[in-house]
């Protein structure tokens, strides 16, 4: 983060949501990345990012938080700091036999070296035709057969969020839908950021990767109900709240 206003800001939501940050770097000399959202009034938004203390993110960076990423079950990142860093975490993520999950956000490039080392890939629908070179012009599950053939990178698994839709869950063998839960959208800044970090979070405590992508829907619709990128993030509490709600509704 940079030394700015806004990364002291950061840095005290951290401590608000109990968040270690032992491994945050304050760079007193950079100003902390800022976006600028629209959000239309069916909740949809579009983001411009400015690029600041992020990109300068280095291998020492990296080498300085290895001690944590070998005591991780799971490594999730994504593509806005340097690639180059990105791929030299991925790599030591796999020598220590961690799981790593990449939401390619902001991919505007197929960064196919990083696909030997990922596990689980979890692109939206834009960012996988950025990615694969695909056309993908429907919600027919045949559509979404050419993405198996993704596999001839390396990657084991890949998680197609598709918004209010839900997620396709795409490996070698099959292509498994999983249906969105129905939530009046307020605002979709950060949902699927809430998405990927529920999906890491029950991937670490053992669910299987069906289980793991249905709490992650869960966690995204209730994001998905509230105003902001971060005060939307949902408790644990909340989301198990929220599952026993559609069950309950679906019983009767």
């Amino acid at each position: 983060m940079g030394g700015d206003f806004i990364g002291g800001i950061l840095l005290k939501n951290l401590d608000k949501n109990r968040v270690n940050r032992d491994y945050v770097k304050i760079d007193k000399n950079s100003n902390t990345n800022i976006a600028q959202i629209l959000v239309n009034s069916k909740g949809r938004n579009m983001i411009a990012v400015g690029p600041r203390a992020d990109s300068k993110v280095s291998k020492k960076d990296v080498e300085n938080s290895l001690e944590i990423i070998k005591d991780s079950d799971v490594l999730l990142t994504q593509l806005e700091i340097p690639i180059s860093k990105v791929e030299y975490a991925l790599k030591k993520a796999k020598s220590f036999g961690v799981n790593v999950i990449l939401n390619p956000a902001s991919a505007t490039l197929s960064p196919k070296t990083l696909m030997k080392y990922i596990d689980i890939l979890t692109p939206n629908e834009v960012e996988l035709e950025t990615l694969t070179g695909l056309k993908i012009n429907s919600l027919d599950l045949k559509e979404f057969e050419k993405v198996k053939g993704f596999n001839r990178f390396w990657v084991k698994t890949v998680i197609v969020t598709l918004g209010g839709r839900g997620a396709l869950v795409v490996d070698e063998k099959e292509v498994y839908r999983v249906k969105g839960i129905k939530v009046h959208v307020t605002d979709t800044t950060g949902a699927w950021d809430a998405f990927n970090a529920a999906l890491a979070v029950s991937l670490t405590e053992g669910k299987g990767i069906m289980e793991a992508v249905k709490i992650a829907n869960f966690v995204v619709a209730l994001a998905t109900s509230k105003v902001d990128a971060q005060e939307d993030l949902s408790t644990r509490k909340a989301a198990l709240w929220l599952n026993y709600c559609c069950v309950f509704a679906l019983c009767f």
